[in-house]
C-alpha cells in the first residue's frame, strides 16, 4: 500500500512538472502573440494616420488688454489664417 502511495506521489509530481511546463509554454506563446499584435497595430497606424499638417489645431486665445477674455480650445483648420482667428474672437 505504501508503494502505491509513493507511486501516486511520483505521478503527481510528474503531472505538476508537466503542468508547469505547459503553463510556461502557453505564457511564452501568449507573449509572442501580444508582441505581434502590437507590432501589427503600430504598422497599421503608421499607414492610416493623417500627416500632422492635415490635422486641425486646437488653441486657447487670451487678450491681455481685456482682462478675463479667454477662449479655450478654439479649433482651426490648417489652411485657416489670422482673419479666421479674428472671426472667432468677434463671435465670442
Amino acid at each position: 500500500m505504501q508503494a502505491k502511495q509513493e507511486g501516486n506521489g511520483i505521478e503527481q509530481e510528474s503531472l505538476e512538472r508537466k503542468l508547469e511546463q505547459s503553463i510556461k509554454e502557453i505564457d511564452q506563446k501568449f507573449s509572442g502573440a501580444i508582441d505581434q499584435l502590437v507590432m501589427s497595430y503600430d504598422e497599421h497606424m503608421k499607414k492610416i494616420m493623417p500627416k500632422p499638417k492635415l490635422l486641425p489645431l486646437r488653441v486657447s486665445i487670451a487678450i491681455e488688454s481685456k482682462p478675463g477674455f479667454k477662449i479655450d480650445n478654439a479649433h482651426f483648420k490648417p489652411y485657416e489664417n489670422v482673419n479666421d482667428v479674428f472671426k472667432v474672437i468677434e463671435e465670442f
